[in-house]
């Protein structure tokens, strides 16, 4: 009888580079969080709350889950008030910005999203998108002249007459600001779903 060749030995994982000076590396994702994430992906937003929400003061990534799960069930000031909790913890995280500026005015407070809006927009210039918001956010808060003024910006950065009529139409319809609009295009509104663990 033959013996069996030796083991051979397993080789050690080599050491990875530690992290630049000043950078963290981000911990393992406790079980409780990988499950809500898996929950969150499935739509079972409440079961998300349930396991992510007692997490929130100690996790920023519980926060975000749970700032989402609110976003997602229509509680939209809920998620704002997270939203901005996450912003102040990673200041630099422009989707935050974006996704509180979007709870902002989903629960009627588009004063506080407009400057938001307006950042994000001289931060990506070439989003015609965010200056239309920026436009939206001061037309919901009373301020006609500067609704036309993003209007007329995003209508120089190539959005389509159609869309830019119609909401200057919107102004001159509440008897505020000059349109200059055309046939109507109608626009089914945008949906916003937000898209968890975005760590």
């Amino acid at each position: 009888m033959v013996a069996p060749p030796p083991a051979v030995p397993v080789a050690e994982a080599p050491e990875a580079a530690p992290p630049p000076a000043g950078v963290v590396p981000e911990a393992p994702l406790p079980p409780v969080l990988e499950q809500a994430l898996v929950d969150f992906q499935a739509e079972r937003y409440l079961s998300v709350l349930e396991a992510a929400l007692p997490l929130a003061e100690a996790d920023v990534r519980a926060r975000k889950l749970v700032a989402d799960s609110f976003y997602n069930t229509r509680r939209f000031a809920e998620a704002a008030s997270h939203y901005e909790k996450v912003l102040k913890a990673e200041p630099e995280n422009a989707a935050i910005a974006r996704y509180l500026a979007d709870a902002w005015m989903q629960s009627s407070d588009p004063k506080r999203a407009r400057p938001l809006y307006e950042l994000l927009a001289a931060s990506n210039p070439e989003s015609s998108e965010l200056v239309l918001l920026a436009g939206d956010a001061a037309r919901a808060s009373g301020d006609p002249a500067g609704a036309e003024a993003s209007y007329e910006k995003a209508r120089k950065m190539g959005v389509p007459a159609a869309e830019i009529d119609q909401r200057l139409r919107l102004l001159t319809a509440a008897g505020e600001g000059t349109a200059k609009a055309a046939e109507p295009g109608p626009k089914a509104p945008k949906q916003h779903k937000k898209q968890g663990g975005e760590w």
